[in-house]
């Protein structure tokens, strides 16, 4: 029996066209998103920007030392005067500003991914950059704006796949069962994973035990 469906096969376009909206709208991210006080959570053994107590990002001169997933003291440090900003990317003080992260002035609502640190995500909501992680077992797609399980297709081309004309229908991955596409045109494709256990039958288009 088949579980987990993903679409049935009597599903119209328009359910298919449904569950594209659900994959790549941001607002789903919110559901699997807290606001975190600890920048190095799930963050990997370096430095990471320092945030306020409403976990929105501090003043780009002060970072924390991550080991662990955790910080090595209760206080940021401070970049020198010669190498004023903080640079997440590279984890290290630059003197260029243009390193230091901003929302963007022209939408309300947007999702960003964190430098080194897989399983945290930006928010900006009006202009305000708040630091967030997703729930456990989850890591940031920024591809479709998302927390995602960690999967194959992230590390696949995205929207590269050639998909045939006459959309939208599903097309399984070549070297992962798991792994299948969303095409809804000639060169747009969404890549997506069944659950563990589970490979996807692109004759019953659902995912269900090998």
């Amino acid at each position: 029996m088949a579980v987990n469906k993903c679409v049935t096969r009597n599903f119209s376009r328009i359910a298919i066209f449904a569950q594209l909206f659900s994959f790549a709208t941001a607002s789903s991210v919110v559901n699997f998103a807290n606001p975190l006080t600890d920048p190095c959570f799930g963050h990997k053994d370096g430095r990471a920007r320092s945030i306020d107590i409403d976990s929105s990002f501090a003043e780009c001169r002060t970072y924390f030392e991550c080991i662990n997933g955790m910080k090595t003291t209760e206080e940021p440090f401070m970049c020198p005067y010669d190498l004023p900003f903080f640079d997440a990317q590279i984890e290290d003080c630059v003197k260029d500003s243009g390193a230091c992260f901003s929302c963007s002035s022209n939408s309300e609502y947007e999702l960003f991914p964190v430098p080194h640190a897989p399983n945290q995500l930006v928010q900006c909501f009006r202009h305000k950059p708040l630091l967030m992680a997703c729930a456990d077992n989850l890591e940031f797609d920024a591809r479709i704006r998302e927390c995602n399980v960690k999967q194959l297709c992230r590390t696949k081309n995205f929207t590269g796949k050639r998909c045939l004309s006459g959309g939208p229908y599903y097309e399984i991955d070549n070297d992962d069962p798991t792994v299948y596409y969303i095409c809804w045109d000639e060169w747009n494709s969404l890549c997506a994973q069944c659950p563990y256990g589970l490979q996807f039958n692109t004759f019953k288009e659902t995912c269900e035990f090998a």
